[in-house]
Protein backbone atom coordinates (compact mmCIF):
# COMPACT_ATOMS: atom_id res chain seq x y z
CA UNK A 1 0.00 0.00 0.00
CA UNK A 2 2.84 2.38 0.84
CA UNK A 3 4.65 1.88 -2.46
CA UNK A 4 1.44 2.29 -4.46
CA UNK A 5 0.83 5.59 -2.69
CA UNK A 6 4.46 6.64 -3.09
CA UNK A 7 4.65 5.97 -6.84
CA UNK A 8 1.30 7.67 -7.41
CA UNK A 9 2.39 10.67 -5.34
CA UNK A 10 5.59 11.13 -7.34
CA UNK A 11 3.65 10.92 -10.62
CA UNK A 12 1.01 13.42 -9.44
CA UNK A 13 3.67 15.75 -8.03
CA UNK A 14 5.43 15.74 -11.41
CA UNK A 15 2.20 16.63 -13.16
CA UNK A 16 1.34 19.35 -10.65
CA UNK A 17 4.72 21.04 -11.03
CA UNK A 18 5.21 20.43 -14.74
CA UNK A 19 8.26 18.22 -14.30
CA UNK A 20 9.41 16.63 -17.54
CA UNK A 21 11.05 13.21 -18.01
CA UNK A 22 14.85 13.07 -18.16
CA UNK A 23 16.06 13.68 -21.75
CA UNK A 24 16.94 10.47 -23.54
CA UNK A 25 20.53 11.59 -24.17
CA UNK A 26 21.09 11.87 -20.40
CA UNK A 27 19.99 8.28 -19.72
CA UNK A 28 22.91 5.84 -19.98
CA UNK A 29 22.49 2.91 -22.32
CA UNK A 30 21.94 -0.59 -21.02
CA UNK A 31 25.46 -1.54 -22.06
CA UNK A 32 26.90 1.24 -19.89
CA UNK A 33 24.50 0.81 -16.96
CA UNK A 34 24.92 -2.96 -16.80
CA UNK A 35 28.60 -3.16 -17.72
CA UNK A 36 30.16 -6.19 -15.96
CA UNK A 37 32.77 -4.15 -14.09
CA UNK A 38 30.22 -1.57 -12.98
CA UNK A 39 27.85 -4.27 -11.71
CA UNK A 40 30.74 -6.03 -9.98
CA UNK A 41 31.78 -2.80 -8.25
CA UNK A 42 28.20 -2.34 -7.09
CA UNK A 43 27.35 -5.87 -5.96
CA UNK A 44 30.62 -7.38 -4.73
CA UNK A 45 31.12 -5.00 -1.74
CA UNK A 46 27.49 -5.51 -0.68
CA UNK A 47 27.79 -9.27 -1.11
CA UNK A 48 31.00 -9.26 0.94
CA UNK A 49 29.35 -7.24 3.69
CA UNK A 50 26.31 -9.53 3.90
CA UNK A 51 28.38 -12.71 3.58
CA UNK A 52 30.78 -11.81 6.38
CA UNK A 53 27.92 -10.82 8.69
CA UNK A 54 26.16 -14.14 7.97
CA UNK A 55 29.48 -15.89 8.67
CA UNK A 56 29.32 -14.29 12.16
CA UNK A 57 32.17 -11.83 11.72
CA UNK A 58 31.75 -8.50 13.50
CA UNK A 59 30.02 -5.71 11.63
CA UNK A 60 33.16 -3.55 11.83
CA UNK A 61 35.24 -6.34 10.27
CA UNK A 62 32.69 -6.88 7.49
CA UNK A 63 32.43 -3.16 6.71
CA UNK A 64 36.23 -2.79 6.59
CA UNK A 65 36.62 -5.54 4.00
CA UNK A 66 33.67 -4.23 1.98
CA UNK A 67 35.30 -0.78 1.86
CA UNK A 68 38.65 -2.24 0.83
CA UNK A 69 37.02 -4.21 -2.00
CA UNK A 70 34.99 -1.17 -3.11
CA UNK A 71 38.10 1.04 -3.26
CA UNK A 72 40.08 -1.65 -5.13
CA UNK A 73 37.32 -2.06 -7.73
CA UNK A 74 37.02 1.72 -8.03
CA UNK A 75 40.73 1.98 -8.80
CA UNK A 76 40.52 -0.78 -11.40
CA UNK A 77 37.48 0.82 -13.02
CA UNK A 78 39.15 4.24 -13.13
CA UNK A 79 42.28 2.70 -14.67
CA UNK A 80 40.36 0.83 -17.38
CA UNK A 81 38.22 3.85 -18.26
CA UNK A 82 41.18 6.09 -19.06
CA UNK A 83 40.73 8.57 -21.92
CA UNK A 84 43.35 10.28 -24.11
CA UNK A 85 44.12 13.91 -23.57
CA UNK A 86 43.99 16.45 -26.36
CA UNK A 87 47.78 16.46 -26.55
CA UNK A 88 47.79 12.72 -27.31
CA UNK A 89 48.92 11.52 -23.90
CA UNK A 90 46.82 9.10 -21.91
CA UNK A 91 45.67 9.73 -18.41
CA UNK A 92 43.47 7.81 -16.02
CA UNK A 93 42.49 10.66 -13.75
CA UNK A 94 42.60 7.99 -11.06
CA UNK A 95 44.41 10.05 -8.44
CA UNK A 96 41.98 12.94 -8.76
CA UNK A 97 38.90 10.68 -8.76
CA UNK A 98 40.09 8.71 -5.74
CA UNK A 99 40.95 11.81 -3.73
CA UNK A 100 37.62 13.39 -4.70
CA UNK A 101 35.70 10.27 -3.63
CA UNK A 102 37.51 10.12 -0.28
CA UNK A 103 36.89 13.82 0.32
CA UNK A 104 33.15 13.50 -0.39
CA UNK A 105 32.91 10.35 1.73
CA UNK A 106 34.54 12.02 4.72
CA UNK A 107 32.27 15.07 4.42
CA UNK A 108 29.10 12.98 4.12
CA UNK A 109 30.02 10.68 7.01
CA UNK A 110 30.80 13.67 9.24
CA UNK A 111 27.54 15.34 8.19
CA UNK A 112 25.41 12.34 9.21
CA UNK A 113 27.64 11.34 12.13
CA UNK A 114 27.08 14.62 13.97
CA UNK A 115 23.31 14.12 13.78
CA UNK A 116 23.53 10.55 15.04
CA UNK A 117 25.83 11.58 17.89
CA UNK A 118 23.38 14.28 18.97
CA UNK A 119 20.51 11.78 18.83
CA UNK A 120 22.38 9.35 21.06
CA UNK A 121 22.52 12.02 23.76
CA UNK A 122 18.71 12.15 23.74
CA UNK A 123 18.43 8.36 23.90
CA UNK A 124 20.98 8.21 26.74
CA UNK A 125 19.03 10.83 28.71
CA UNK A 126 15.84 8.77 28.31
CA UNK A 127 17.57 5.60 29.49
CA UNK A 128 19.48 7.16 32.39
CA UNK A 129 16.55 9.12 33.79
CA UNK A 130 14.12 6.21 33.61
CA UNK A 131 11.81 8.23 31.38
CA UNK A 132 11.04 5.12 29.35
CA UNK A 133 9.56 3.33 32.37
CA UNK A 134 7.49 6.37 33.25
CA UNK A 135 6.17 6.61 29.72
CA UNK A 136 5.23 2.93 29.81
CA UNK A 137 3.16 3.51 32.94
CA UNK A 138 1.45 6.50 31.32
CA UNK A 139 0.61 4.44 28.23
CA UNK A 140 -0.98 1.69 30.30
CA UNK A 141 -3.03 4.15 32.39
CA UNK A 142 -4.27 6.02 29.30
CA UNK A 143 -5.03 2.84 27.39
CA UNK A 144 -7.46 1.63 30.00
CA UNK A 145 -9.78 4.51 29.13
CA UNK A 146 -8.78 5.47 25.58
CA UNK A 147 -6.87 3.02 23.38
CA UNK A 148 -6.40 5.46 20.49
CA UNK A 149 -4.80 8.06 22.77
CA UNK A 150 -2.53 5.37 24.17
CA UNK A 151 -1.49 4.33 20.66
CA UNK A 152 -0.78 7.95 19.70
CA UNK A 153 1.50 8.28 22.72
CA UNK A 154 3.16 4.97 21.82
CA UNK A 155 3.75 6.33 18.32
CA UNK A 156 5.43 9.44 19.69
CA UNK A 157 7.63 7.48 22.08
CA UNK A 158 8.64 4.98 19.35
CA UNK A 159 9.66 7.84 17.07
CA UNK A 160 11.54 9.50 19.93
CA UNK A 161 13.40 6.31 20.84
CA UNK A 162 14.19 5.57 17.20
CA UNK A 163 15.82 8.91 16.43
CA UNK A 164 19.27 8.55 14.90
CA UNK A 165 19.32 4.76 15.20
CA UNK A 166 19.42 1.99 12.61
CA UNK A 167 16.08 0.24 12.24
CA UNK A 168 16.97 -2.99 14.14
CA UNK A 169 18.41 -1.03 17.07
CA UNK A 170 15.47 1.39 17.06
CA UNK A 171 13.00 -1.48 17.15
CA UNK A 172 14.92 -3.29 19.89
CA UNK A 173 14.92 -0.21 22.13
CA UNK A 174 11.30 0.70 21.40
CA UNK A 175 10.04 -2.88 21.84
CA UNK A 176 11.78 -3.21 25.20
CA UNK A 177 10.09 -0.05 26.46
CA UNK A 178 6.72 -0.16 24.68
CA UNK A 179 6.06 -3.88 24.11
CA UNK A 180 5.04 -4.79 27.69
CA UNK A 181 2.51 -1.94 28.14
CA UNK A 182 0.82 -2.77 24.82
CA UNK A 183 0.62 -6.41 25.86
CA UNK A 184 -0.97 -5.40 29.16
CA UNK A 185 -3.60 -3.49 27.19
CA UNK A 186 -4.66 -6.78 25.59
CA UNK A 187 -3.22 -6.26 22.09
CA UNK A 188 -2.03 -9.29 20.13
CA UNK A 189 1.73 -9.71 19.88
CA UNK A 190 2.08 -9.44 16.08
CA UNK A 191 0.07 -6.22 15.59
CA UNK A 192 1.58 -4.63 18.69
CA UNK A 193 5.19 -5.27 17.67
CA UNK A 194 4.58 -4.34 14.04
CA UNK A 195 3.03 -1.09 15.29
CA UNK A 196 6.23 -0.36 17.22
CA UNK A 197 8.41 -1.42 14.30
CA UNK A 198 6.62 0.82 11.80
CA UNK A 199 7.10 3.95 13.87
CA UNK A 200 10.66 3.04 14.81
CA UNK A 201 11.32 3.03 11.05
CA UNK A 202 9.48 6.31 10.54
CA UNK A 203 11.81 7.95 13.06
CA UNK A 204 14.34 8.07 10.22
CA UNK A 205 12.28 10.68 8.35
CA UNK A 206 10.65 12.47 11.29
CA UNK A 207 12.15 15.75 12.61
CA UNK A 208 14.01 16.86 14.61
CA UNK A 209 16.66 14.23 13.82
CA UNK A 210 15.46 12.60 10.55
CA UNK A 211 18.78 10.87 9.91
CA UNK A 212 17.59 9.39 6.59
CA UNK A 213 16.65 12.88 5.40
CA UNK A 214 20.15 14.14 6.18
CA UNK A 215 21.59 11.21 4.26
CA UNK A 216 19.29 11.99 1.33
CA UNK A 217 20.24 15.66 1.39
CA UNK A 218 23.92 14.70 1.32
CA UNK A 219 23.17 13.03 -2.02
CA UNK A 220 20.67 15.50 -3.49
CA UNK A 221 22.24 18.69 -2.06
CA UNK A 222 18.73 19.73 -1.05
CA UNK A 223 17.54 21.56 2.05
CA UNK A 224 16.81 19.47 5.12
CA UNK A 225 13.49 20.91 6.30
CA UNK A 226 11.73 20.92 2.88
CA UNK A 227 13.03 17.41 2.21
CA UNK A 228 11.72 16.20 5.58
CA UNK A 229 8.37 17.82 4.83
CA UNK A 230 8.09 16.02 1.50
CA UNK A 231 9.18 12.74 3.11
CA UNK A 232 6.40 12.97 5.70
CA UNK A 233 3.91 14.02 3.02
CA UNK A 234 4.76 11.00 0.88
CA UNK A 235 4.56 8.68 3.90
CA UNK A 236 1.19 9.72 5.31
CA UNK A 237 -0.24 6.27 4.61
CA UNK A 238 2.45 4.73 6.81
CA UNK A 239 1.32 6.90 9.71
CA UNK A 240 -2.26 5.61 9.38
CA UNK A 241 -1.94 1.92 8.52
CA UNK A 242 -0.40 0.79 11.87
CA UNK A 243 -3.42 2.14 13.76
CA UNK A 244 -5.70 0.20 11.43
CA UNK A 245 -4.06 -3.19 11.71
CA UNK A 246 -3.91 -2.83 15.49
CA UNK A 247 -7.65 -2.20 15.59
CA UNK A 248 -8.38 -4.96 13.04
CA UNK A 249 -5.58 -7.46 12.20
CA UNK A 250 -7.29 -8.47 8.94
CA UNK A 251 -4.79 -6.18 7.14
CA UNK A 252 -2.05 -8.47 8.49
CA UNK A 253 -3.71 -11.36 6.61
CA UNK A 254 -5.30 -12.69 9.79
CA UNK A 255 -8.86 -13.71 8.96
CA UNK A 256 -10.96 -15.31 6.24
CA UNK A 257 -9.85 -15.07 2.61
CA UNK A 258 -12.81 -12.90 1.44
CA UNK A 259 -12.28 -10.49 4.35
CA UNK A 260 -8.56 -10.24 3.60
CA UNK A 261 -9.15 -9.60 -0.12
CA UNK A 262 -11.77 -6.94 0.62
CA UNK A 263 -9.54 -5.22 3.20
CA UNK A 264 -6.46 -5.22 0.96
CA UNK A 265 -8.26 -3.95 -2.18
CA UNK A 266 -10.22 -1.22 -0.40
CA UNK A 267 -7.16 -0.16 1.60
CA UNK A 268 -5.15 0.22 -1.60
CA UNK A 269 -7.93 2.35 -3.06
CA UNK A 270 -7.97 4.34 0.17
CA UNK A 271 -4.22 4.96 0.03
CA UNK A 272 -4.52 6.10 -3.60
CA UNK A 273 -7.39 8.44 -2.66
CA UNK A 274 -5.40 9.78 0.28
CA UNK A 275 -2.51 10.47 -2.08
CA UNK A 276 -4.82 12.48 -4.34
CA UNK A 277 -5.99 14.50 -1.35
CA UNK A 278 -2.43 15.06 -0.16
CA UNK A 279 -0.92 16.15 -3.48
CA UNK A 280 -4.05 18.04 -4.57
CA UNK A 281 -3.77 17.27 -8.26
CA UNK A 282 -5.20 14.85 -10.81
CA UNK A 283 -5.63 16.29 -14.28
CA UNK A 284 -5.99 19.71 -12.69
CA UNK A 285 -5.59 21.30 -9.28
CA UNK A 286 -8.06 19.92 -6.74
CA UNK A 287 -9.86 22.58 -4.64
CA UNK A 288 -9.39 22.56 -0.89
CA UNK A 289 -12.93 21.42 -0.09
CA UNK A 290 -12.63 18.50 -2.55
CA UNK A 291 -9.31 17.49 -0.96
CA UNK A 292 -10.95 17.41 2.46
CA UNK A 293 -13.79 15.25 1.13
CA UNK A 294 -11.29 12.91 -0.58
CA UNK A 295 -9.30 12.65 2.64
CA UNK A 296 -12.43 11.63 4.56
CA UNK A 297 -13.33 9.11 1.84
CA UNK A 298 -9.80 7.70 1.98
CA UNK A 299 -10.04 7.11 5.72
CA UNK A 300 -13.38 5.38 5.24
CA UNK A 301 -11.86 3.10 2.59
CA UNK A 302 -8.81 2.24 4.68
CA UNK A 303 -10.84 1.37 7.80
CA UNK A 304 -11.85 -2.32 7.55
CA UNK A 305 -15.60 -2.94 7.21
CA UNK A 306 -17.93 -3.10 4.22
CA UNK A 307 -20.15 -0.21 5.37
CA UNK A 308 -17.28 2.27 5.61
CA UNK A 309 -15.80 0.86 2.38
CA UNK A 310 -19.05 1.41 0.48
CA UNK A 311 -19.44 4.94 1.83
CA UNK A 312 -15.84 5.86 1.04
CA UNK A 313 -16.01 4.36 -2.45
CA UNK A 314 -19.22 6.22 -3.23
CA UNK A 315 -17.94 9.59 -2.05
CA UNK A 316 -14.55 9.18 -3.74
CA UNK A 317 -16.23 8.09 -6.98
CA UNK A 318 -18.47 11.16 -7.05
CA UNK A 319 -15.59 13.56 -6.41
CA UNK A 320 -13.38 11.89 -9.02
CA UNK A 321 -16.19 11.98 -11.59
CA UNK A 322 -16.63 15.72 -11.00
CA UNK A 323 -12.87 16.25 -11.31
CA UNK A 324 -12.55 14.27 -14.54
CA UNK A 325 -15.57 16.03 -16.05
CA UNK A 326 -14.03 19.41 -15.28
CA UNK A 327 -16.92 20.58 -13.13
CA UNK A 328 -14.56 21.21 -10.23
CA UNK A 329 -10.81 21.84 -10.22
CA UNK A 330 -8.34 24.36 -11.52
CA UNK A 331 -6.49 24.60 -14.79
CA UNK A 332 -4.81 21.41 -15.99
CA UNK A 333 -1.11 21.25 -16.75
CA UNK A 334 0.24 18.90 -19.38
CA UNK A 335 3.13 16.66 -18.40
Amino acid sequence: MFYIGLLLAVWLFAGKNGLQPIPADMIPSRAVAYAPLAMLALLLPIGTLVGLVIARFTVQYAVLFAIVIAVALFVVQAFLSRKPRRDGHETTGMTWQLSRAMDLSARNVAYVGMIIAAAQIIVAVINLTGLGVTLSQIIVSLGQSNLILSLVLTMGVAILLGMGMPTPAAYAVAAAVLGPPLARLGLEMLPAHLFIYYFACLAAITPPVASAVFAACAISRGSVIPTAGHAILLSLSLFLVPFLFVMDPVLLLQGSVPAIILAVVTSMLGVATLTLATIGYLIASIPAFARIVLGAAALALIVPGWVSDLAGLTVAGIVLALLLSGKIGGRSRAV
